[in-house]
This record gives structure tokens, C-alpha cells and sequence, in this order.
């Protein structure tokens, strides 16, 4: 059944008791009553008090002294109420509350003030009664004026004492006073008539105010919420982060923080596209909001492409972390519906906590980042927790980051040589330039150690030049059969400058591009892979041999292989290791060798490093092999021993000496 329009009475009544009006109209007209209104009352005090002495000789004292003496005291405690008052703190039901006492008090002080004023009319001569009327015109004039907020009360208050004053002298028998009613009127007309104006401008600025906050917080929302995930974003992050951090710092409480890694996601977005992306990171995004109803306290949010952090706001244990940690993982793990097709990732955790005498809110994130960083290199999919003993790795890294930009990295870095055989031919083919670090503050630091920091503080490319520059120096003593290869990391090939650096020594040094090959990862290929591939054709054109190193462990989609500028791919040393133990590793490798032939690709093997594991890599026809079995990597004079012992690179003297 249809609502029934209210009627004109209606709309009125609720007019006159502010029904109206929402919760922000409400409370600023509170606001300015609460500064108004005291003025009102200290004039509406003044005035009568002057008006009660000039007529306290004349008039008794029930009608001057005592009623201004109790009027007085209600003033003074009701202008200290006003006062007081914080209107935005006030619900609607009790700010509508407020502003009906205004507009029922208006009515009960225009009474009480007129029916006393005209009750001291009737005491003294016409001097007297002309104060009288004076104080009641200024008076209506100063409450229309503050009460302007509340147009209600003002039209009550206007009505009651203009209205009464109007009647009472317009038929008076004295020309001044019925001039003084019509002036009254007219003042009072206009002053009602500026009132209305003023306060649809008062309602208008009030309108605009409340427009105005409402886009400050849409615009707070979108500049800390991630559009994508509906998570909140990397700038909310810190700023929780850091005020939490403060918080525990007074209260002495520990929190957590997380860092999230999506695996597997970056080859979906390469293969499938940016859209598929998204819908998968809308939906990691809804799993990772379900678990805050599971772990209350904990805040997810999304500070980069496929990166998420969380904070666990309740002091919680390494144990109550680890669980949430594995519960996400065991959440990402299960298979996502993207498109009605079955997409699966795995989601590696680091998790950190805040000590409040010793740690910045810096300091956890980059503790929960090297947390992450060492569940990546170890075991992808799990949850690590920050530990004294991966404070300790920290350090080491730390002082590795120090030492890496050292003014002498040049002089402490030095190639070593690790030959690649034939193995139809027994003959050496080509030796793998490796990098090795003796530091000055340090001693000898393991490549596995100094090759990871460096690509991730930026140092790398520093090294490849200076083990490029010594290895293409080292070849020229080398028999001209002999090919040099080099390592370039992931960052290297999309160093435009340094490749352009590369691509100069080459054409400027004595040593043929054909005995020169690059090896790259896979990974190189992971971001913007046309302008790497772009890159690579370059060398290729020069006569440069490429080659994809430790194929098989990355993700590289095998329609794309033809497209790339290879002439090589090295298989994994993964693989090889228990090749006679291991019936899976075998077939691997045998289908990755099927499909080096297929794609005319040369062939080789890495990490060779028993009898059996040649005989049988002889027995599934492999050309070409590099590992222990034949040499550890040699240094230049080593190396340099070995082939002048050895003219005609026999790999057979490479056994003996091995």
C-alpha cells in the first residue's frame, strides 16, 4: 500500500520541531547556538537589569529585584551549558533533542520577557514607559539575530514580542509610541526577511561542507585502498604500520608483521595475459579477506604487483605466526577458477616481530622481507619465521652489501674457468667464466653467498663487467679454438647501457664474436621479454653464440623457444644428480635432450659428476657436458698449465688432472 504525502500541517509541525533535518544540519546550527546563545542571554541580562534599576524607585521589588535575581542564576548555568557543549558528539536523537528545547524555550522567554515588560509599563512617567518599549524593540531585534540558526525559534520569538508590542502600542493614544509599533514592524519584517536569506546561505555552506568531507574520504579511501583487490594498499600499509608500531612502542606489546609472495604467478600473467592476472589477483585478494574473520587482529594488504604484507595487531607468539603464515599458504594452494579453468600458484610467507626497544617499523619489514627472501631460496610455498640464526644471515648480508660497494671490488673479484667437454670428440670446447670474491674485509665469500646480494642491492652489474672485462683479457692467451662463456643475470639483460658496454669490448677486442657466448636464465626473459629478446639478436647478429642456462627448473613456455635468439640450452645440474637412482630425473632429462634436436639447439649437460652419470648421459647421446667429473673451475694460470701441457685440448689430460 502507497505511503500517504504528508499534508501542509503536517510539513509544518515538523518544521517547527526540526524533524527535518539531518545529523550535520543538526549539529552545526548546535555549534553556532552554543556561540550565540550565551551573547543572546548576556544581552537579554543586561538590558533587563538597566530596565529593572531605572525602575526599581517606582515599581516594587517582586517585579524589579527578585524576578531578575532568579532569571540571573538560570542564565549563568544555561550560557555555561552552552558552552560546554561539543555538538559533534551528539546523536541525532539527542542533537533534534537540543534543538527542540531552543525553539520551546524561545516560546517560554518572549512570554516571561514581554508579559514583564508590559507589567513595568504601568510604573512611571512617559520617560519611563519609553524605555520600556525601547528594551522590548532591542530586544526582539538582538534574539532574532542570534537565533538565527534556528529560524524557528527566531519567527516564535518575533511573533510573541513584535506581535504584542504592535497590539499593545499601535492603538495607544501617544503618536511616538504607535510611530515606534509601525518601525518595530518594519525593522523586524526585515531583519526576518535577512534571517531567511542568510540561512538558506547557512544551509547551502553547511550542504557543501558535508559534500566536501565526503569527497575527502572517497578520495582518502581510493588513495589507501587497492582498486583491484578492494585490500588496502601500500601507502596504508606503512601508515598502520607505523602507528601500531608506536602504539606497542608505549605499551610495550609485540606485533607481526608479513611479507607474501605469489610463486608461480608471474609466468600465468606472461602466458595468459594481464587480464587473466587480475581476475587471479582479485581472487587471492578474496581468500586473504576471509582469513581476517579466522584471525582477528590481522590486516591484509596488497603493496605490489603480486606482492601482499599483512599485520597481526594482537600480541600473538612465533607459534600463533607460523599458523597463520601456513594457513595462507594452505589457502593459495588450493587450485583457483579462473574462466572455468584450473590455475594453480603456491604462496611463499615471511613473518617478523616487532621488538620494541630494539626495532623501527623499518627494521620488521626488512626483516620479514629477508625472511621471505630465504623461504624462496629454500623451499618455495612455506612460511618462514625471522630467527636468530636468519638475524645472524642479516648481518652477514648486510656487511656482504657494504663490502660489494667497496672502491676495490675490482681488484678482489677474479675469474675461474670451469671447462664444458665434448664428449664424442673428448675434446675441451669451451670454459664457463665464474666469478670469485676474495675481500679485503671478509676473506673468500662463496658465490652462492655474494652473487644473490648483489642482485638484489644492485651491485651485479658492476661484477659482470669486471668478470667479463678479466675473462675477454684471460681468452687472448687461449688457443683461438677455445670459446669463453659469461653469465648474464637477469638484471644484466635489461641493462640497455651494459649490454651496449659488452657489445663495444667485442667489437673492439682481438678475440672473435664466434668464441664468445652469453648465457642467460630464464628469468631474464620474465619482464619485458621482447626488448631483452631485441637485445640478444644483437649479439647473435655479431656472431655470438646465446644460451639458456639451467633450463628445465623455470618456467619457460616451450612454444616460445623458437622465438628466442639461441644457439645452446644447459640443462640443469638438477637433473643429473642421482640420473642412475633417480628413473624420474632420466626421463626429464631424455625428453629435454628430445627437445633440443627438435628445436635445433645444441645440447649441454651440467653437473656431471661420476662415471656413472656420463655413462649414461653417453647412453641417451648427449654431445656436450661441464662438471666435476672433468674439472672444478680453474683459475687462469691453472688453466693456462693445462693447455700448454695439452695443445690439441684432449679432455683425457682434463681427467688425469682432475
Amino acid at each position: 500500500m502507497a505511503q500517504a504525502k504528508p499534508n501542509t500541517i503536517q510539513k509544518l509541525k515538523s518544521w517547527f520541531l526540526a524533524g527535518d533535518k539531518d545529523l550535520a544540519m543538526l549539529r552545526a546550527q548546535l555549534t553556532v547556538l552554543s556561540g550565540q546563545l550565551p551573547m543572546m542571554y548576556g544581552i537579554l541580562l543586561i538590558s533587563s537589569w538597566a530596565l529593572a534599576i531605572t525602575h526599581m524607585s517606582i515599581a516594587p521589588d517582586w517585579l524589579t529585584l527578585y524576578p531578575l535575581v532568579i532569571a540571573t542564576v538560570i542564565v549563568v548555568f544555561r550560557s555555561i551549558d552552552w558552552l560546554r557543549l561539543d555538538p559533534a558528539s551528539l546523536s541525532k536523537k539527542q542533537a533534534i533533542s537540543r534543538v527542540q528545547a531552543v525553539i520551546k524555550l524561545s516560546v517560554v522567554i518572549s512570554v516571561a520577557f514581554t508579559t514583564w515588560s508590559l507589567m513595568l509599563f504601568e510604573y512611571g512617567d512617559v520617560l519611563d514607559k519609553a524605555h520600556v518599549s525601547f528594551y522590548m524593540a532591542v530586544t526582539v531585534i538582538s534574539c532574532i539575530f542570534c537565533l538565527g540558526s534556528v529560524p524557528q525559534a527566531a519567527l516564535i520569538v518575533s511573533i510573541v514580542v513584535n506581535g504584542t508590542f504592535v497590539g499593545f502600542f499601535l492603538f495607544s493614544d501617544t503618536v511616538f509610541f504607535r510611530a515606534a509599533a509601525v518601525n518595530v514592524t518594519l525593522v523586524c519584517a526585515g531583519m526576518l526577511f535577512v534571517m531567511r536569506q542568510s540561512y538558506r546561505h547557512f544551509c547551502h555552506m553547511v550542504e557543501e561542507e558535508v559534500r566536501s568531507k565526503q569527497l575527502i574520504e572517497v578520495n582518502k579511501r581510493l588513495a589507501n585502498r587497492d582498486s583491484l583487490t578492494d585490500l588496502a594498499n601500500r601507502r596504508a600499509f606503512y601508515n598502520a604500520l607505523e602507528r601500531q608500531c608506536m602504539e606497542a612502542c608505549q605499551s610495550k606489546n609485540s606485533i607481526a608483521v608479513g611479507a607474501i609472495d605469489l610463486d608461480g604467478f608471474k609466468p600465468i600473467n606472461d602466458m595468459y595475459g594481464h587480464m587473466v592476472g587480475d581476475l587471479l589477483l582479485k581472487q587471492v585478494g578474496l581468500r586473504l579477506q576471509t582469513l581476517t574473520s579466522q584471525f582477528p587482529g590481522t590486516d591484509f594488504f596488497r603493496v605490489g604487483g603480486d606482492e601482499f604484507s599483512f599485520i597481526v595487531s594482537e600480541p600473538c607468539s612465533d607459534g600463533d605466526s607460523h599458523l597463520i603464515g601456513e594457513q595462507i599458504c594452505a589457502v593459495m594452494q588450493r587450485p583457483f577458477d579462473i574462466d572455468n579453468s584450473e590455475v594453480a600458484i603456491s604462496a611463499t610467507v615471511g613473518i617478523a616481530h616487532f621488538d620494541p626497544d630494539m626495532d623501527s617499523f623499518q627494521d620488521v619489514i626488512e626483516k620479514a622481507d629477508f625472511a621471505l627472501y630465504q623461504g624462496k631460496r629454500n623451499e618455495r610455498g612455506t612460511c618462514t619465521i625471522f630467527s636468530e640464526y636468519l638475524h645472524c644471515q642479516q648481518r652477514r648480508t648486510t656487511q656482504i652489501q657494504h663490502a660489494l660497494k667497496s672502491e676495490g671490488l675490482s681488484d678482489e673479484i677474479t675469474p675461474v674457468f670451469q671447462p664444458i667437454v665434448d664428449i664424442v670428440h673428448d675434446r675441451i670446447i669451451a670454459v664457463e667464466a665464474l666469478a670469485r670474491w676474495n675481500s679485503v674485509s671478509l676473506g673468500n665469500v662463496m658465490p652462492s653467498e655474494f652473487i644473490p646480494v648483489a642482485e638484489t642491492s644492485g651491485c651485479v652489474v658492476d661484477i659482470t663487467k669486471i668478470v667479463f672485462e678479466k675473462s675477454l683479457a684471460a681468452a687472448r692467451d687461449w688457443p683461438s679454438a677455445l670459446q669463453l662463456s659469461v653469465n648474464l643475470s637477469a638484471k644484466d639483460v635489461s641493462d640497455e647501457d651494459l649490454l651496449m658496454w659488452i657489445y663495444q669490448r667485442i667489437v673492439r677486442s682481438d678475440i672473435a664474436p664466434q668464441r664468445i657466448n652469453l648465457e642467460v636464465t630464464e628469468t631474464a626473459f620474465g619482464t619485458d621479454s621482447s626488448k631483452v629478446e631485441e637485445h640478444l639478436r644483437l649479439f647473435r647478429h655479431l656472431g655470438c653464440g646465446v644460451s639458456l642456462d639451467d633450463f628445465g627448473v623455470g618456467h619457460s613456455s616451450l612454444s616460445r623457444l623458437h622465438h628466442l635468439p639461441l644457439t645452446k640450452i644447459k640443462i640443469d645440474k638438477s637433473f643429473v644428480s642421482n640420473l642412475n637412482r633417480e628413473a624420474r630425473n632420466f626421463t626429464i632429462v631424455k625428453s629435454l635432450l628430445n627437445l633440443a634436436r627438435d628445436i635445433e639447439l645444441d645440447c649441454i649437460v651440467e653437473g656431471v659428476e661420476t662415471e656413472q652419470e656420463l655413462k649414461l648421459l653417453r647412453e641417451l647421446q648427449v654431445n656436450m657436458v661441464q662438471g666435476f667429473y672433468y674439472s672444478k673451475p680453474l683459475t687462469q694460470e691453472q688453466l693456462i698449465e693445462l693447455l700448454s701441457q695439452n695443445g690439441d685440448l684432449s679432455a683425457g689430460s682434463l681427467r688425469q688432472s682432475a
